[in-house]
């Protein structure tokens, strides 16, 4: 009895252990997917047009630089763009946390027929919109690259 007790819980262990390298394979793939091309700009962002020309130069530049930081800040009027931008993210924050709010608390507090229905529309709602004004922002500035 007391054999197969320890046999089951170190087959337990094993299972365990073998879910964690797993999870931890899994979860360290997802983390490079993400960092990579964040890096990747990063350095880019730092090395000098003479080095991003250069095929030997990929993650170690060879003279670092904060000129395209300043030339983009430049070109862009980043203090304007920044409060402009500012401003309509807290505006359609604060928009989108009432309406929630108000859209959960009607779900949560009072009962009719279609609540799931009203539920599942709500969800959608939240999950397509963002989409769709991403797809059309895109379409905006290719349409205005294009032009420009």
């Amino acid at each position: 009895m007391k054999n197969s007790l320890n046999a089951y819980h170190a087959k337990r262990v094993g299972v365990r252990i073998c879910v964690s390298i797993v999870r931890f394979v899994f979860v360290s793939c997802v983390c490079y997917l993400f960092l990579f091309p964040l890096l990747y700009l990063l350095i880019a962002s730092i090395q000098t047009p003479e080095s991003l020309k250069d095929p030997s130069v990929v993650w170690i530049p060879r003279e670092l630089t904060a000129q395209n930081f300043a030339r983009a800040a430049e070109m862009l009027d980043f203090g304007r763009s920044f409060a402009l931008t500012a401003a309509i993210a807290v505006f359609g924050t604060l928009a989108t946390l009432f309406s929630c709010a108000m859209a959960g608390y009607a779900l949560a507090r009072f009962e009719f027929l279609e609540k799931r229905l009203a539920f599942a529309l709500v969800l959608i709602l939240i999950i397509l919109l963002v989409n769709l004004l991403a797809n059309a922002l895109r379409k905006y500035f290719e349409k205005k690259i294009k032009t420009n």
